[in-house]
């Protein structure tokens, strides 16, 4: 089985005209339609119109505004958001993905790194049909988690939306409820890389997910750290 061919639409939004072009030459040859972003106005309204699959953000000097642009897409959006800048410190880059962000790049990421991770985003973002309806739509204790619609809704019927990555990441917890769970083991399921000791993502997105999740009382009982082996998560499943 070929995985060669992936489809999906791109949305650009650049502050950086260079590297714009150098990501576009990258991907002529692929099956991607790419969008360019030529005002900021009713964002999240066009992607969805648009049905974009993911956002590209490429900062430039100034990363305040890219920055920000990325926070309000992701607070009225579930699109797939990744961001490029080269000047983000590793405090920024957690930052960044605690608030949702799905991935990071270095303005200077090796081109088929970037397009293999793009891909692999786009493969894993759409639902498999092979895929258990338990692990689509499951109660949790008293509340209830929807993978196809990135949502968790409380007895009261309080929604929270998930990005992509929390999403998946509460999904692998389900899936291996009561198993303890490695950082590589999450990084792969997540992202399709390999942990490394330095590499702190995992652990911010739990971090984000344990604060959407506090917001119905239930993220510390449910998720455990194990330091110096991984997480478990434990919450009954109906």
């Amino acid at each position: 089985m070929s995985f060669n061919k992936v489809t999906g639409n791109i949305l650009i939004i650049s502050w950086d005209t260079e590297s714009t072009g150098q990501l576009r030459t990258h991907l002529q040859n692929t099956d991607l339609n790419l969008v360019d972003c030529h005002h900021l106005e009713n964002l999240a309204q066009r992607i969805s119109q648009q049905k974009i699959n993911i956002v590209i953000i490429i900062a430039g000097p100034d990363t305040n505004s890219a920055t920000e642009i990325a926070l309000n897409i992701r607070r009225e959006s579930r699109v797939g958001l990744m961001f490029i800048s080269s000047k983000y410190s590793i405090q920024q880059k957690i930052a960044l993905l605690e608030s949702g962000i799905d991935e990071y790049f270095e303005i200077s990421v090796h081109p088929r790194e970037f397009l293999a991770k793009l891909k692999n985003f786009l493969r894993h973002a759409q639902p498999s049909s092979r895929v258990r309806q338990y692990q689509r739509h499951v109660r949790l204790a008293d509340w209830h988690f929807d993978f196809n619609e990135r949502r968790i809704t409380d007895p009261l019927d309080q929604k929270q939306n998930l990005s992509r990555s929390e999403s998946k990441l509460l999904q692998t917890m389900v899936d291996h409820r009561g198993e303890v769970l490695s950082r590589d083991h999450l990084m792969q399921s997540v992202w399709r890389r390999p942990w490394h000791p330095n590499d702190r993502s995992i652990d911010a997105l739990v971090a984000q997910l344990r604060k959407k999740l506090a917001a119905f009382g239930e993220a510390s009982p449910y998720i455990k750290t194990l330091h110096g082996t991984g997480y478990l998560f434990i919450a009954p499943t109906k």
